[in-house]
Protein backbone atom coordinates (compact mmCIF):
# COMPACT_ATOMS: atom_id res chain seq x y z
CA UNK A 1 0.00 0.00 0.00
CA UNK A 2 3.10 2.34 0.87
CA UNK A 3 4.59 1.63 -2.50
CA UNK A 4 1.12 2.43 -4.05
CA UNK A 5 1.13 5.67 -2.73
CA UNK A 6 5.15 6.57 -2.89
CA UNK A 7 4.87 5.54 -6.13
CA UNK A 8 1.80 7.63 -7.77
CA UNK A 9 3.10 10.70 -5.61
CA UNK A 10 4.65 11.96 -8.58
CA UNK A 11 2.35 11.53 -11.09
CA UNK A 12 0.50 14.74 -10.22
CA UNK A 13 3.03 17.25 -9.46
CA UNK A 14 6.72 18.76 -10.06
CA UNK A 15 9.08 16.33 -8.06
CA UNK A 16 11.66 19.54 -7.73
CA UNK A 17 8.21 21.83 -5.93
CA UNK A 18 8.08 18.75 -3.65
CA UNK A 19 11.22 18.28 -2.37
CA UNK A 20 11.51 22.00 -2.02
CA UNK A 21 8.72 22.37 -0.04
CA UNK A 22 10.00 19.29 1.92
CA UNK A 23 13.74 20.70 2.38
CA UNK A 24 11.87 24.23 3.76
CA UNK A 25 9.49 22.23 5.94
CA UNK A 26 11.96 20.47 7.63
CA UNK A 27 14.57 23.63 8.48
CA UNK A 28 12.03 25.61 9.78
CA UNK A 29 11.13 22.83 12.08
CA UNK A 30 14.71 22.42 12.74
CA UNK A 31 15.17 26.22 13.79
CA UNK A 32 11.73 26.16 15.31
CA UNK A 33 12.85 23.41 17.81
CA UNK A 34 16.23 24.92 17.99
CA UNK A 35 15.76 28.64 18.71
CA UNK A 36 12.20 28.22 20.54
CA UNK A 37 12.29 27.86 24.11
CA UNK A 38 9.01 27.22 25.72
CA UNK A 39 7.56 23.84 25.07
CA UNK A 40 3.94 25.79 23.94
CA UNK A 41 5.15 28.23 21.79
CA UNK A 42 7.05 25.40 20.08
CA UNK A 43 3.84 23.29 20.43
CA UNK A 44 1.69 25.78 18.24
CA UNK A 45 4.15 26.98 15.85
CA UNK A 46 5.20 23.11 14.54
CA UNK A 47 1.15 22.44 14.24
CA UNK A 48 0.93 25.64 11.81
CA UNK A 49 4.14 24.87 9.98
CA UNK A 50 2.86 21.67 9.92
CA UNK A 51 -0.78 22.44 8.22
CA UNK A 52 1.14 24.99 5.91
CA UNK A 53 3.15 22.03 4.50
CA UNK A 54 0.02 19.84 4.17
CA UNK A 55 -1.75 22.58 2.52
CA UNK A 56 1.59 23.17 0.10
CA UNK A 57 1.82 19.59 -0.43
CA UNK A 58 -1.78 18.97 -1.72
CA UNK A 59 -1.91 21.81 -3.80
CA UNK A 60 1.74 20.74 -5.84
CA UNK A 61 0.42 16.98 -5.98
CA UNK A 62 -3.11 16.26 -5.90
CA UNK A 63 -2.99 12.74 -5.48
CA UNK A 64 -1.67 12.76 -2.26
CA UNK A 65 -5.09 14.85 -0.92
CA UNK A 66 -5.67 12.39 1.58
CA UNK A 67 -2.04 12.13 3.31
CA UNK A 68 -2.41 16.31 3.31
CA UNK A 69 -5.54 15.56 5.55
CA UNK A 70 -3.42 13.05 7.84
CA UNK A 71 -1.29 15.90 7.96
CA UNK A 72 -3.87 18.43 9.06
CA UNK A 73 -5.49 16.61 11.75
CA UNK A 74 -1.67 16.03 13.41
CA UNK A 75 -1.58 19.94 13.09
CA UNK A 76 -4.70 20.24 15.07
CA UNK A 77 -3.47 18.21 17.64
CA UNK A 78 -0.22 20.01 17.72
CA UNK A 79 -1.98 23.35 17.63
CA UNK A 80 -4.52 22.43 20.66
CA UNK A 81 -2.08 20.65 22.94
CA UNK A 82 0.06 23.54 22.80
CA UNK A 83 -2.74 26.27 23.39
CA UNK A 84 -4.22 23.85 26.37
CA UNK A 85 -0.54 23.67 27.94
CA UNK A 86 -0.10 27.22 27.38
CA UNK A 87 -3.39 27.83 29.36
CA UNK A 88 -2.27 26.31 32.59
Amino acid sequence: MENMLLASAYEGGDPATFMLSAVVYAACSFLTIYFVRQQENKLILLGLLTALAGLVFAASMPNVAKLAWVMMLAAFFLVFYGATKSSQ
